[in-house]
């Protein structure tokens, strides 16, 4: 991966798109049990499609994530991120690294292996996609446990940095 340039803080665009792929992270989870259902009626059709319904926004939904995820790394790239805390040992540092790693992967991952188990339609698609699904779970109840760590044992103002953007970031 190409060195990030270091920033003081998170721009609002790199902020606003945090917390919009949150949003919709949490969307697709809301709506899982609708794709899950259609997913089903579709592999049982003997030919042609069945209507979406509901399904479509998980569907909608996975595509802006994908999106807004090139766009977010584009700016990462871009405009930089700020300096580990200072309060950080080592361990800190590396397994939030691997974290952030590991949720960038899936956020490529589970839109991609979506769409591919809708468009073949593919069973081992749809397992693969539900199986990421438990991963990712994982890797964003750690992110948030991280961010409490920080917030509540080292008191080192981490969280406030996802919450106001630092100005010196804006792009000029």
């Amino acid at each position: 991966m190409p060195s990030i340039r270091r920033a003081k803080g998170y721009s609002g665009l790199q902020i606003a798109l945090h917390w919009i792929i949150a949003a919709l992270i949490v969307a697709q989870f809301l709506t899982s049990d609708m794709m899950s259902d259609y997913f089903r009626a579709l592999l049982r059709a003997p030919e042609g499609r069945p209507v979406m319904g509901g399904a479509v926004w998980h569907a909608v939904g996975g595509g802006l994530v994908l999106l807004l995820t090139v766009v977010r790394l584009t700016v990462r790239m871009t405009h930089g991120v700020p300096p580990d805390s200072p309060a950080s040992e080592a361990w800190d540092r590396l397994l939030s690294r691997v974290v952030h790693f590991g949720i960038y992967v899936l956020l490529f991952a589970m839109p991609l292996s979506g769409f591919a188990a809708y468009l073949l339609p593919s069973r081992a698609m749809g397992e693969l996609h539900e199986s990421l699904k438990w991963v990712l779970i994982g890797l964003i109840v750690l992110h948030v446990l991280g961010a409490f760590y920080h917030h509540f044992l080292l008191k080192d103002g981490l969280i406030r940095r996802m919450m106001v953007p630092d100005r010196g970031a804006e792009p000029r």
